[in-house]
């Protein structure tokens, strides 16, 4: 899914949006816009809405407690995993990375993810 309002150019980090997304143990992949327009996502229209509506607030949510907790400190990473998933997001200043990844996935092999 590619989004018409775009605020970046996505170019930047493009190497990186499809090293991600070849990988077998990821599910998806998201960019959303710190206005919260997807920018781009390998999942479909409703999956990326869903996902983006309930991991906005927790991404501003996580960047006020480090800054709470800490003024000259800011949030660089955020990862959760549940008993299916892990979710790991990267809130940059223009965007922020989403990637939803298998929940078994740190016991696959590198090895194994290269398909070697």
């Amino acid at each position: 899914m590619e989004s018409k309002k775009q605020n970046f150019d996505t170019s930047i980090i493009l190497p990186t949006l499809e090293r991600l997304e070849n990988d077998p143990t990821v599910i998806g992949v998201m960019v959303v816009g710190n206005d919260g327009y997807p920018i781009r996502s390998s999942l479909d229209s409703a999956t990326t809405i869903n996902y983006l509506e309930n991991f906005g607030s927790l991404i501003e949510l996580a960047r006020y407690t480090v800054r709470n907790l800490d003024p000259t400190d800011e949030l660089n990473f955020l990862r959760m995993r549940t008993s299916d998933y892990e979710i790991m997001i990267a809130p940059e200043k223009e965007y922020s990375l989403l990637v939803l990844q298998k929940g078994n996935a740190g016991s696959i092999s590198r090895r194994d993810r290269l398909g070697k």
